[in-house]
């Protein structure tokens, strides 16, 4: 941590004031401000709104960590300035906790207390400062997994390690800095001015005859190591009865215990007063006392050392008329940076405004389009039908339902009989039963990042994730997990199947997994590919890989490359073979046709305003149709007679990102979490 320091020591009423202004700076300006130097160490932090913003959502019970808390250290640096000192009222809230040995202390710079920490705060305590465990303040607060706060000493005493709160696993992660400096800035009354209360006992109420001043906690320390009703001993000698700071002048006007004479020249005997004189008569330093040479130099060396001093001080008091003025900057910039928020904040709800205006605008546009194709299409359709027959009510695609319960986008779908599988963002497979009611009978749990790819082969069932991991589930065995494969050194984007063979997808690599010996292992890695492979198509010959611009085919027998295809629409992102055809959709909006028995390209289809994310046909009574869905949340249904779009569906409320077809009924999964049938 990169740190500024600067000397400052603030001064309190009751305590010495700086001296006066040294006659040897006479001729220096005087520097205006209050009375108040400082002594601080100053790191670099985050800017206060930010941390508060943090510590707000942490006691709420929520935590989502922003992608990055660099900024301004102002905030620190006002929380190390002089704090205004009050007189505490009679209703003060008190609060008193013992702190074990090398427990954390508050805020930083403030060492542990071995004795009882004692609080009575200036203003009532907001409870949501107070640990829910302990219902103590916050002591060293700590983050846990479930994103609620607690004392790390608790979080340490918990012996299941789950949270006492909502009774789920928790963790400590981090150390929750907001709310320590939120805690540091409370004011409490300094403890040398507090006592224990006669009516409830354990607790503590202000002494009126004690220390008057108030201050926070983050600078109590500095102002008690200091304070004139803390209690202090003799400088002249132990034995003396203790006695408060403030009464140190009086006590040594009386003290009986008195310093050599010779202590100007050195001596450092102290005693009492019959001692004195037997010391004075054997002093070793009484040679020292004709020597005017020597008295002279200490002489000299005292006034030196006094006009440094005075010097020391004056400076002391043109730095506190800085700080006077630093801190007006910094009440002024705080202002300026509130009205600047506003301002801010007005022009975003304007903007947001205008996007929906925007969108809205848009998405009449792409309505009316889509109209006007279908409307086009019909037109076409009626000139070459010789005559009027019957209305063929297969060929029109509708939406029969839609399956809710992903927490973020769905990326993956994949299908099993009356099974349907979906992969999303919130790091679930969640599994539907299709027969009747399309009801989710399963969640399966287990990837540490967004599930990316879904396939099926024979009873397992494996998922591809962001964490590099590929999982299997036995899907006879009530979806149990059976197997996890350290799959890629990056993400896993894409999983298909042949042959009992697993083909997984990443940057640059594609690797084909098979089952020996009741064991998954790696039966050969492919790499040389010039950029991420997201789209994988596996038939019972051949695996077709997409990277960008390129699609390389693969002989299952060999895994030599039999064939290269090339289009110019970006990465591929889809890949789909029919009995004629083979088809890709591109991240520039288009879908590639090539002729299966030729590898020639025959045409590219266009019409999406996006990626297409996802290829897959189905056979119907006029046809094959084929599906494209893309990133403007429409799906486009092709005849592959013609090549002509017959239909556009538009019900997702975003991208869409898959698709799967089972037993005539399609299913399309985006990024509004929600998964629809068509039928």
């Amino acid at each position: 941590m990169i740190r500024n320091s600067y000397n400052v020591d603030i001064s309190v009423p009751g305590l010495p004031q700086s001296p006066k202004r040294p006659a040897a700076l006479a001729s220096r300006p005087r520097s205006g401000g209050s009375e108040s130097s400082f002594n601080f160490d100053m790191p670099k932090t985050p800017h206060f709104d930010q941390i508060s913003s943090v510590s707000s959502a942490a006691m709420n019970g929520s935590f989502d960590l922003p992608k990055s808390l660099h900024g301004s250290n102002s905030s620190l640096f006002r929380n190390n300035l002089a704090s205004s000192h009050s007189t505490a009222s009679s209703n003060h809230m008190n609060f008193s906790q013992p702190i074990e040995p090398h427990s954390y202390n508050i805020t930083n710079g403030y060492p542990v207390d071995l004795e009882e920490e004692i609080y009575v705060f200036v203003e009532p305590l907001n409870r949501r400062l107070c640990c829910p465990v302990c219902s103590q303040v916050f002591k060293d607060p700590v983050i846990t997994t479930c994103g609620h706060t607690f004392c790390k000493v608790c979080v340490q005493k918990s012996v299941n390690e789950v949270c006492p709160i909502d009774m789920k696993p928790s963790k400590y992660i981090v150390d929750n800095i907001a709310l320590s400096e939120q805690i540091g800035e409370l004011v409490v009354r300094c403890k040398y001015g507090c006592k224990k209360s006669t009516s409830h006992p354990g607790e503590y109420v202000a002494d009126e005859s004690g220390c008057p001043v108030t201050l926070k906690i983050s600078e109590r320390y500095s102002h008690e190591k200091h304070c004139d009703f803390s209690i202090m001993s003799c400088p002249n000698n132990r034995d003396c009865p203790q006695f408060l700071r403030k009464d140190l002048e009086s006590h040594l006007q009386t003290c009986t215990y008195f310093a050599c004479p010779n202590q100007k020249n050195g001596c450092d005997f102290v005693g009492a007063r019959h001692s004195l004189s037997e010391h004075v008569a054997l002093c070793s330093y009484n040679s020292l006392k004709g020597s005017s040479e020597g008295e002279s130099r200490l002489d000299k060396i005292k006034q030196e050392n006094k006009s440094a001093r005075e010097d020391i001080d004056f400076l002391f008091t043109s730095l506190r008329g800085l700080n006077q003025r630093f801190e007006q900057m910094e009440a002024e910039k705080d202002k300026m940076e509130a009205e600047h928020e506003k301002l801010i904040d007005h022009v975003n709800k304007m903007a947001s405004a205008l996007d929906e205006a925007h969108k809205e605008i848009i998405m009449g546009r792409n309505e009316r389009q889509v109209i006007m194709e279908e409307l086009e299409q019909l037109k076409r359709m009626s000139q070459q039908m010789p005559a009027i027959g019957p209305y063929d009510p297969e060929t029109i695609i509708k939406c029969k339902g839609t399956c809710v319960g992903h927490d973020g986008p769905v990326w993956c779908l994949a299908a099993d009989n009356d099974f349907l599988f979906s992969g999303s963002s919130d790091n679930h497979v969640r599994v539907w039963d299709t027969s009747c009611n399309y009801k989710c009978v399963k969640t399966l749990a287990g990837h540490c990042g967004i599930v990316l790819a879904l396939t099926v082969n024979g009873n397992r069932l494996y998922s591809g994730s962001q964490d590099t991991k590929i999982m299997i589930w036995d899907i006879d065995n009530n979806f149990e997990l059976v197997d996890t494969l350290d799959a890629h050194d990056n993400p896993v984007c894409t999983l298909a199947t042949s042959r009992a063979m697993i083909f997984s997808g990443s940057l640059k690599t594609v690797k084909v997994w098979s089952f020996l010996s009741g064991k998954h292992v790696m039966k050969k890695e492919i790499s040389g590919f010039n950029h991420w492979v997201r789209a994988l198509y596996a038939t019972d010959r051949e695996l077709y890989c997409g990277s960008y611009q390129t699609i390389e085919i693969y002989n299952l027998d060999t895994f030599e490359i039999t064939t290269t295809l090339k289009t110019y629409g970006g990465s591929v992102y889809s890949i789909t073979v029919t009995d004629k055809y083979i088809l890709c959709g591109t991240y520039e909006k288009v879908i590639h046709v090539w002729e299966l028995s030729t590898m020639e390209q025959v045409t590219t289809l266009q019409g999406h305003n996006g990626t297409v994310y996802a290829l897959t046909w189905m056979q119907s009574p006029g046809g094959i149709l084929v599906f494209s869905a893309s990133y403007d949340r429409t799906i486009r249904v092709w005849s592959q007679n013609n090549m002509i779009c017959k239909q556009t569906l538009l019900r997702h409320g975003g991208s869409v990102a898959c698709l799967v077809v089972v037993k005539g009924r399609l299913f399309s999964g985006g990024i509004d979490s929600m998964v629809k049938v068509w039928q």
